[in-house]
């Protein structure tokens, strides 16, 4: 399961940069399925954490539950 959620939201994340536009800020949307029932949410914190090929970081954020 987690195999697939990590595959699902790169798979998102790729898609969502490769439509970008060509200025220097990008923009991602990211979607998170965490469970069979639709709009059921979680209580969990969802962290993102987005990086390059070399391993720098040039982004994280941390989503509050209920956000």
């Amino acid at each position: 399961m987690k195999k697939s959620l990590y595959t699902t939201v790169l798979l998102i994340a790729l898609i969502s940069a490769a439509a970008g536009d060509h200025s220097d800020e990008c923009v991602y949307t990211l979607y998170v399925k965490t469970g069979s029932i639709i709009k059921a949410g979680t209580d969990s914190k969802i962290s993102v954490a987005l990086g390059d090929p070399q391993g720098a970081l040039f982004g994280s954020q941390t989503f509050n539950p209920g956000a």
